[in-house]
């Protein structure tokens, strides 16, 4: 704020007397040094009593009518004072043929006030901007790391009950099962904090939450999993699909062997991903909920804050089945 003030105290008072001497040739005149010992520092009071009380008392909370008062009697004050004790301008300025009375005096300091004036205007407005935009960076982060953190802990309960079991009977799976929970729960932790990921890394744990899930029955569930890795860099904003997946299982009675069934299918085109799930629909998810009971509230919050006008989201419930195609365009 003060490195401002001074800067422009020195860029008006600058300009003003190279004006001024321009318009009296190249030599320098006593008269100059006796004009710019008074002008300096008037122009320096003025530009620090409009950025220091005149702005933020007046302005800037918009009082914009007593600002532009407190401005002309600022001004009408110190032309006064200035033509009252220094005969020298008031000499200098009668002078002037056509000019008002106290014109020259006056025509620079009122160009320093509505130059500092607009200046630090701009500045304001610059930085309430930047604080708009960081309040709203910062609230799409906490709705982002909220969203994010509405996993469902149930389907964790269960995969440490199924390892333990797993561990009791001295499988020889349990402990690649174990590795496979840590590494979820490393890419939850850990890899989800930013606000892409490869992937690569995406797929990586819908595969390790479909073999997790599939530890419920040993008889197996029917899982259909088809997952297009061509493109394992592209960038994908990450926990996205797994809420679909999530509330494919939940709603599928899939652990009914020979009832219950889910589609997952993952397409990787030139500008697009094609996220599909496909699933039975259980009559308890029916009287649960019309739309089969599947809350997807989170991920077209989610898709609403990271993918504004690049996704589309199809849903289709039918009588004994559950639709949901999510597709998200490239930002080109």
């Amino acid at each position: 704020m003060y490195a401002r003030t001074i800067k422009q105290m020195i860029f008006w008072n600058l300009l003003w007397m190279t004006v001024y001497q321009m318009n009296r040739g190249p030599d320098l005149s006593w008269t100059f040094f006796q004009r710019s010992f008074i002008m300096i520092p008037t122009t320096c009071f003025v530009i620090l009593f409009n950025t220091g009380f005149l702005l933020p008392k007046l302005y800037f909370p918009k009082r914009y009518f007593w600002y532009i008062l407190a401005a002309v009697v600022l001004l009408g004050s110190i032309n006064r004072l200035l033509l009252e004790f220094h005969p020298l301008l008031e000499a200098e300025t009668l002078m002037r043929q056509g000019l008002i009375r106290g014109g020259s005096i006056l025509a620079p300091i009122t160009l320093s006030l509505i130059g500092s004036t607009l200046y630090e205007v701009s500045i304001f407005a610059k930085d309430k901007e930047q604080e708009a935009l960081d309040l709203r960076s910062e609230k799409l982060e906490a709705e982002m790391k909220f969203l994010k953190s509405q996993i469902n802990p149930h389907f964790l309960f269960n995969a440490l009950n199924n390892i333990y079991t797993q561990t009791l009977l001295k499988r020889d799976d349990a402990a690649e099962n174990l590795l496979k929970l840590s590494a979820m729960l490393r890419y939850v932790l850990y890899d989800c904090s930013v606000a892409f990921v490869p992937l690569r890394k995406e797929l990586e744990y819908i595969r390790n939450f479909i073999d997790l899930f599939r530890l419920k029955d040993s008889a197996g569930i029917d899982v259909r999993l088809s997952l297009d890795e061509s493109r394992p860099e592209r960038q994908v904003a990450p926990l996205l699909f797994v809420p679909l997946i999530e509330n494919a299982f939940k709603h599928s009675d899939v652990e009914t062997i020979g009832k219950g069934w889910v589609e997952i299918m993952l397409k990787n085109e030139a500008q697009q991903i094609v996220f599909t799930v496909k699933n039975s629909l259980s009559a308890n998810s029916l009287s649960k909920d019309k739309t089969g009971g599947i809350g997807l509230d989170n991920v077209q919050r989610q898709l609403e804050l990271v993918y504004p006008g690049r996704h589309r989201l199809q849903i289709d419930a039918g009588a004994d089945y559950f639709f949901v195609q999510l597709t998200l365009q490239e930002n080109i």
